[in-house]
């Protein structure tokens, strides 16, 4: 235990510097790719600058490995590519939040005024720094939690990289040491370690944030505004390495691998298993998707905050989550659910919480309120004024709402860590076969079921769409004669 225990310390320390000052480096650079340039005023950017939260860690981290294996001589390569995996992921959450956070508390009147007040004394001092914080500081500072956060919680990457001898995760250490039957009370004094480090690490959030919506405060904020426009050379290079990262090399590399699986399932008739045990993959995580949305709806509609403690487990990660569930289902009063869809479920929405939550903060910040009114009005006119209110409600109201649910289940349909954990023994989510394959062998077939895996539920996607879609305009059609 002692010598196991300073080992994971070791971790532990070594994965809180690692997020700290990737997190910074990220923050600077979301800072730079924000400031002058009115991102929020090109949604297009803005969505490829976000492109690595929309690509899953388990495919990054597997078209990566066979890179990160060629540098096994090399520890600091490894930390480097590691920490650049990292960083473009930390920056476009970052990004987000500078998306939900634009406005500041005090801003130039305030502090200009402070400084025309009494001497430099401590009591200055002191009020000086508490209205940078809550002014101009304040947004900063939430995204670099939130990325020093997102870091520190990393998995899957680290994990098919290999990163647990040196550099080390600490996530990854606990992981495996659960899964070698580590002693299930050592394995929750770890993480209740790993969880009181998290908090720490969310101080600035929970001092700072407040309930977000639409600012009108953003020529206050004197670090993310700038008074001229300035140049998008600079987040047109980041969006050349996000796509480079994500999805050119891994295409150039894997493209003729998968087609040469694709066919083997083919020729084997083992494609429409695959596509069938995706299909039954997907619904835990549609159903824990749309339990998160609904729950984080009411909790920003709310007026009380005391609900935002429901964002907590889910903010310390899945390895939290998962290790408190499983040590939860172990009591007797409740051991009878324990090999069932339940905890599997519960553990998804209480991970997925917080993402539906800031999933709820981005549609209230980019919606427009007016436009919204206007088209419900029309709805309540003529046949053919229902009929254009119905289709600007689908394409202002519901079309987000139904890619925000497909996000978090994406999210939830990629996360290791909880699935694996709690799923119960008669089910096989894909993601869990996918991830123990991935450690072993690199295989034709396998690069194919990945690719099915991202496409199978894009297209479950673009059909509940076209339905949804089509299902109004004949409601329309039959209102209008």
């Amino acid at each position: 235990m002692i010598g196991s225990l300073a080992a994971f310390h070791s971790a532990l320390v070594w994965s809180t510097l690692r997020a700290v000052v990737v997190a910074a480096l990220g923050v600077l650079l979301a800072i730079w790719l924000w400031r002058g340039r009115h991102l929020q005023k090109r949604p297009g950017l803005m969505g490829l600058l976000l492109l690595p939260l929309f690509v899953p860690d388990l495919p990054v981290g597997y078209m990566w490995r066979l890179t990160a294996m060629r540098l096994t001589h090399s520890e600091v390569a490894i930390e480097v590519l590691y920490a650049g995996l990292l960083l473009c992921r930390a920056t476009a959450i970052q990004l987000l939040v500078l998306l939900i956070l634009p406005g500041a508390a005090a801003g130039r009147d305030a502090i200009h005024s402070w400084k025309l007040t009494r001497p430099h004394d401590w009591a200055w001092w002191a009020g000086w720094l508490r209205l940078w914080i809550g002014g101009p500081l304040r947004a900063p500072l939430v995204a670099w939690a939130v990325g020093t956060l997102s870091c520190f919680q990393e998995f899957e990457i680290a994990a098919l990289m290999q990163v647990d001898d040196f550099p080390v995760s600490w996530t990854v250490w606990l992981f495996d040491a659960q899964g070698k039957g580590e002693v299930l009370d050592h394995c929750l004094v770890w993480m209740l370690q790993g969880a009181g480090t998290q908090v720490l690490l969310l101080m600035p959030v929970i001092m700072l944030a407040r309930r977000a919506g639409a600012t009108t405060q953003r020529d206050s904020n004197l670090i993310l505004e700038s008074t001229r426009s300035r140049s998008l050379a600079l987040p047109f290079l980041f969006v050349a390495i996000n796509v480079l990262m994500s999805l050119v090399r891994p295409v150039w590399m894997y493209a003729g691998s998968a087609l040469a699986g694709f066919q083997v399932l083919w020729e084997t008739d083992t494609l429409g298993e695959r596509v069938l045990q995706i299909l039954r993959s997907l619904v835990p995580s549609l159903l824990a998707a749309v339990l998160a949305l609904q729950i984080a709806r009411k909790i920003v509609g709310g007026r009380s905050r005391v609900w935002l403690v429901l964002l907590v487990p889910g903010l310390c990660g899945a390895l939290f989550v998962s290790l408190s569930l499983v040590a939860l289902f172990q009591l007797p009063a409740v051991n009878v659910l324990w090999d069932s869809w339940f905890p599997m479920i519960l553990g998804q929405v209480a991970y997925a919480l917080p993402r539906a939550w800031l999933l709820v903060l981005v549609l209230r910040v980019t919606q427009p309120p007016a436009q919204i009114q206007s088209a419900a009005l029309l709805t309540r006119g003529g046949a053919e004024r229902a009929t254009m209110g119905r289709r600007l409600l689908w394409r202002l109201k519901s079309l987000r709402w139904l890619l925000a649910t497909a996000l978090l289940t994406h999210w939830c349909f990629w996360d290791v860590t909880v699935i694996s954990t709690l799923r119960p023994v008669y089910f096989e989510p894909v993601v869990t076969r996918l991830y123990d394959e991935m450690h072993y062998h690199h295989v034709d077939s396998l690069m194919a079921w990945t690719v099915l895996a991202i496409i199978v539920p894009l297209f479950v996607v673009v059909l509940a769409g076209f339905i949804w879609h089509s299902g109004l305009q004949i409601i329309s059609g039959e209102q209008s004669e």
